[in-house]
């Protein structure tokens, strides 16, 4: 492991030295903070990272040695901005560091083997409580057991055109069900990489989550949130921070797996609103998925919907 030495003279961040990054890179770089003497008495010291094109910034507690290590999320080209806040509330400048491209390749084969290769799917079945991928009339892999608790499909929507924004409702309006949990699936293709998605419950009176999805332009790939009701006016996501690409080269099952938080890296983000008492607040009714300025999501893209009806 490497250490970058970067030195914080008052709320100025100055690095000791120039250093090149590769990107891709996991464990491989340690940060070494030196502070000037007024922040002795600056109580839990944190570092900020974030990547040049995403404005999603990550958070690492120094240690007692005013160490931490770089998370991976943030080494990818052509640069990081790296800084560090404590106490309440004493922040400080960036320090830029240039990130070159790596040479690895995840979907690398060893040479003289025969790649084998996951059929693109081109449809969903959900059964039993067990959601699958279907190429070609076959489930791929074994699929995943989805949270129960009567999940059950509460919307399908294809788009016939390119939109930024879609507001999705349960297929039957005339009886409406109040649900605790919704969970959505996204099967299709962005018009722009790692585009910013964001998705509000009810219009954003419950819960908005906002992130960047690490995903190709105009690729088919998967990506999929949870939102939870904790109590009435708190609800939780959890989230893939990186969409699955459907015809990844591998002998294993790559479509699906992103729904195990052990296999593809997730988030999760918390929105409390109080104990509200008004019925808005109490159920997830509607959902808005949305893009930045000037991203899509394609045409022939397929949403779904599962929820679980809320009692209370």
């Amino acid at each position: 492991m490497q250490t970058i030495k970067i030195n914080v003279n008052g709320q100025s961040v100055e690095k000791e030295d120039e250093v090149l990054m590769v990107a891709k890179s996991r464990n491989e770089y340690k940060i070494q903070f030196v502070f000037s003497d007024d922040w002795n008495d600056v109580q839990g010291k944190t570092a900020t990272f974030r990547r040049a094109e995403s404005s999603k910034v990550y958070t690492v507690e120094l240690a007692s040695d005013n160490t931490c290590t770089v998370p991976w999320e943030v080494m990818e080209t052509p640069k990081i901005y790296i800084s560090v806040f404590g106490g309440d509330l004493r922040t400080a400048t960036e320090a830029v560091y240039e990130v070159a491209p790596a040479g690895y390749n995840e979907d690398a084969e060893p040479s003289g083997t025969v790649p084998q290769r996951t059929p693109i799917p081109t449809d969903l079945q959900f059964a039993n409580g067990v959601l699958h991928l279907i190429a070609k009339g076959e489930a791929i892999g074994e699929g995943v057991q989805l949270p129960q608790e009567q999940l059950a499909l509460w919307n399908d929507i294809t788009l016939n055109e390119d939109v930024d924004t879609i507001e999705i409702t349960q297929t039957d309006a005339a009886a409406p069900i109040n649900l605790k949990r919704a969970f959505v699936i996204f099967m299709g293709q962005f018009s722009v990489a790692n585009p910013s998605v964001r998705v509000r419950a009810n219009g954003g009176q419950i819960y908005q989550a906002y992130s960047t999805v690490t995903a190709p332009a105009d690729t088919d790939c998967t990506w999929w949130i949870t939102i939870d009701k904790l109590a009435p006016g708190i609800f939780s996501s959890t989230y893939i921070t990186t969409a699955i690409t459907n015809n990844a080269a591998t002998p294993s099952n790559p479509n699906l797996q992103g729904l195990s938080t052990a296999i593809q890296p997730t988030a999760r983000d918390i929105a409390f609103r109080g104990l509200q008492s008004a019925d808005a607040y109490l159920h997830i009714r509607s959902l808005l998925v949305s893009l930045g300025s000037g991203q899509t999501i394609r045409a022939g893209s397929r949403i779904l919907v599962f929820g679980a009806q809320d009692n209370s």
